[in-house]
């Protein structure tokens, strides 16, 4: 800075003009600590004083400061009324926490979160006053999201909207600048030489677009199912066979894994991966790994890596988790690197990203190159096939009558999954998963499933207890609030925080004091610091807080990972198989067959859980044969239509579905897609996930639900009618028929004799439906029908599609 003596001359002349004398107020908090000085021990505390002291220079250095674009310049906030000023702190706060998880918000929401904060004076007038400033400031953009059925009023950033219009500007600006790997006239052919398996028409267009697209971001959107590992296959050794390294990128390591398996063939070692330029890592690590060649392009190591990206096809597996802020960082990167072939793939039916955003399935809406891969190989009877079909158009609770006696009534959900499970023998239950999204849910599953293990003899020994983390789940701006912190809990530290003079590693919270410092004690070193010094604009998970639990383990249990160590195959999510316990030394069998022990006091034993029980996001990429999913109808975040689809598209054979009360569930899955918002969307720029969006997308898959049941071989599927949402039918313009005249119908509909029709007149009584929304199999409920005007031959059961019908 050229004249910072000018500067600080200034500040003293508008200080001046506002009132503010800094020195007063120093000066204030000096006196009032030494008033408590003459109070007794603890007033005369020198530690007291020099907080006191601190705290208020902090108070008047970030009030000065003030770098957070949510909050005023700090004269400005000093000259309003302590409610007003904290109102601006509360409000920006409470925007920054909302907004690490969703693009766009209710405006309630924001005052609640606000309010929850409790700082000092800040009251619902202050905070409703501020937000109202904000949207004059256009610092927030007034907008609408659709919430249990209706739009309400919601805000959204201008950080969010930018982000997402440069994602969508950097994926049309890639459009004909890529160079194809191969001619896509030749495509097709190599392609199903390189393949292991014949590629149906869908891998095959995929395939084929990731390889010959003239545009540098393709997108490849398949159903759960679709065979994606065998097309990826294909993909990969084509590229190799033109020169081109193949890497792929995921959201966790598990999934890196799993793609890094897909991608190669078979027989090939993880040595013989790396030589062939097939490699695989999380994104988080590709960013970290590259986002300093933004900055600096120019380095030898830069330039090094430009020209490897440059003959590198990038393949991101599970897009649809990717959040809106690590996809513009993927693309930056790609771009800033010459990168010319990038596909992403996923389901935009499945999981979203946990933090804000849903580029994936903005992406699509804004018109991105894309191939489909429709065709469910997974599924293997049609009853599955039509659940996944229908859950896959958002149709949930319609899937759920499909499955009939399949779906299980009882008031302990949790208990009766678990009482199913025991009762299998030990083959069934080694190819059958336990999916349930509630925390409570699964700890229940994992304690009565082991109970019953125990008691049967499956597993062996006395036990070992262990002392495990258990994530408390907090935003980053959370994580700036002392009242969050609870003594007992431990603090993880990633790399360093250098604003609250914290490095990387654990320690334990040991004291949260009044005015606002956390302590905490690591290698018996106390350290206290002030989390409102946290930097809020940096975007990098730096915190963690964990709460201690106790797990026991016995020979034979099943775990599951709850953190990484990449140097000894273990991946965050994976599970394994505890085969010994001796002497506090643990033997276990890893997801790869390889056995490892963990010496008594290894760290990784305090990061496993027991994993007789899945999550949705720890069962997106599991495929299982026989399955049994818990649902509760109250838990009205869990149990929406994605998290449902999760589930029964892991299953080859048979689901079975434990729920509470199936009708409450239904109304409540109905309520509750399960979308995450968008600022586009909710500006009216973009329709995503609106109406319009998925009216194509159940097209689609009730197109390809009906084209499997035509199939020779496929065994009869009916679907009653009156169980299918016809709400949702557009408007009918005004028909010029009578149709309460039966005379018009003459000209279109052949005369049917007695004799043609013997078959339809049945003397049995009527009959009701089996109360599960189907009708018995021998009954066509159609048949009291005229035949469709102008109509080919329906199948058996199912309505005349509309491709206008929602469902």
């Amino acid at each position: 800075m050229e004249d910072r003596d000018g500067l600080v001359l200034d500040w003293m002349r508008k200080a001046a003009e506002h009132g503010f004398d800094g020195k007063k107020l120093l000066e204030g908090a000096l006196k009032a600590s030494a008033e408590r000085e003459d109070a007794g021990p603890i007033g005369r505390s020198y530690q007291v004083i020099a907080d006191a002291v601190s705290v208020a220079r902090e108070t008047v250095s970030g009030l000065l400061r003030s770098p957070d674009p949510l909050v005023d310049r700090g004269f400005v906030r000093l000259a309003q009324s302590t409610g007003q000023a904290n109102a601006q702190l509360a409000v920006a706060s409470a925007i920054r926490i909302l907004g690490q998880r969703e693009a766009a918000f209710e405006v309630d929401q924001v005052s609640k979160k606000a309010l929850d904060l409790g700082l000092k004076g800040v009251t619902i007038n202050h905070v409703e006053t501020r937000i109202e400033q904000l949207l004059e400031q256009e610092k927030l953009l007034a907008g609408q999201i659709e919430v249990k059925g209706r739009m309400v009023d919601a805000v959204t950033t201008k950080e969010a909207l930018k982000t997402e219009i440069s994602i969508l500007s950097m994926v049309d600006a890639g459009k004909e600048k890529a160079t194809p790997i191969v001619a896509a006239a030749d495509a097709p052919d190599r392609l199903q030489a390189a393949s292991p398996f014949e590629l149906n028409a869908g891998q095959l267009a995929a395939a084929t677009l990731l390889v010959s697209s003239t545009d540098r971001i393709v997108v490849v959107q398949g159903v759960a199912g679709a065979g994606k590992s065998t097309m990826l296959q294909a993909t990969a050794a084509v590229a190799r066979e033109e020169g081109k390294r193949v890497l792929g990128l995921a959201f966790q390591n598990k999934m890196v894994t799993d793609l890094r398996e897909g991608l190669k063939p078979r027989e090939m070692s993880v040595d013989d991966m790396k030589s062939a330029g097939i490699e695989a890592q999380t994104i988080a690590s590709f960013i970290w790994e590259n986002q300093k060649h933004v900055a600096n392009p120019n380095t030898p190591e830069a330039q090094a890596k430009r020209a490897e990206m440059k003959e590198t096809l990038i393949v991101i597996d599970e897009t649809s988790m990717v959040s809106d802020t690590d996809m513009l960082k993927l693309l930056t990167i790609a771009d800033a690197l010459g990168n010319q072939h990038l596909g992403e793939i996923g389901d935009r039916q499945q999981l979203q990203p946990i933090d804000r955003g849903k580029s994936f399935s903005a992406q699509q809406a804004a018109g991105v190159t894309m191939a489909r891969m429709d065709d469910n190989i997974r599924q293997r009877t049609d009853q599955l096939r039509t659940v996944a079909a229908l859950t896959n158009a958002g149709k949930a609770s319609q899937a759920l009558r499909v499955l009939g006696d399949k779906v299980v009534e009882d008031d302990n959900p949790a208990e009766k999954a678990s009482e199913l499970w025991l009762a299998l023998s030990p083959e069934e239950q080694g190819i059958t998963a336990i999916f349930a999204s509630g925390k409570e849910a699964r700890a229940t599953i994992n304690k009565t499933v082991q109970a019953g293990l125990i008691a049967d003899g499956t597993l062996k020994g006395e036990g070992l207890l262990l002392t495990v983390h258990e994530t408390v789940n907090l935003t980053r701006e959370e994580l700036r609030y002392a009242h969050v912190y609870k003594p007992g809990q431990i603090l993880h530290v990633q790399g360093n925080v250098a604003e609250l003079g914290l490095r990387h590693g654990m320690s334990e919270v040991q004291r949260v004091f009044a005015n606002g410092k956390v302590e905490v004690e690591s290698n018996g070193k106390r350290i206290r610091f002030n989390p409102q010094k946290v930097d809020p604009l940096i975007d990098r998970d730096r915190m963690q807080l964990t709460t201690l639990e106790t797990v026991k383990i016995h020979e034979g249990d099943r775990v599951r990972w709850t953190a990484n160590d990449k140097n000894r195959g273990i991946n965050n999510a994976a599970m394994a198989t505890v085969t010994a316990i001796e002497g506090g030394r643990v033997t276990v069998e890893l997801a790869s067959k390889e056995a490892l022990t963990l010496e008594k006091g290894d760290p990784m034993l305090s990061r496993l859980d027991l994993a007789y029980a899945l999550n949705a996001h720890m069962a997106q990429g599991v495929t299982a044969d026989k399955a049994i999913g818990v649902m509760h109808s109250y838990e009205s975040n869990l149990s929406n239509q994605r998290l449902t689809n999760v589930v029964v598209t892991r299953v080859r054979d048979d689901l079975i579905m434990v729920v509470d009360d199936q009708e409450k569930l239904e109304r409540q899955l109905d309520r509750n897609p399960g979308d995450k918002t968008s600022a586009l969307e909710s500006l009216g720029r973009l329709d995503i996930d609106g109406s319009g969006a998925k009216t194509k997308s159940a097209d689609d898959a009730l197109s390809k639900a009906i084209d499997g049941l035509d199939k020779a071989d496929s065994e009869p599927i009916l679907i009653d009618p009156a169980s299918l949402d016809m709400t949702d039918l557009p408007p009918m313009g005004e028909s010029t028929t009578d149709y309460s005249d039966v005379r018009n119908f003459d000209r279109d509909i052949p005369p049917i004799k007695d004799s043609d029709d013997a078959d339809r007149h049945d003397d049995r009584p009527d009959r009701k439906d089996d109360e599960l929304g189907m009708r018995p199999l021998d009954m066509d409920d159609l048949s009291a029908l005229p035949a469709m005007l102008a109509s080919n031959e329906q199948t058996r059961g199912l309505p005349e599609k509309n491709l206008s019908l929602d469902m």
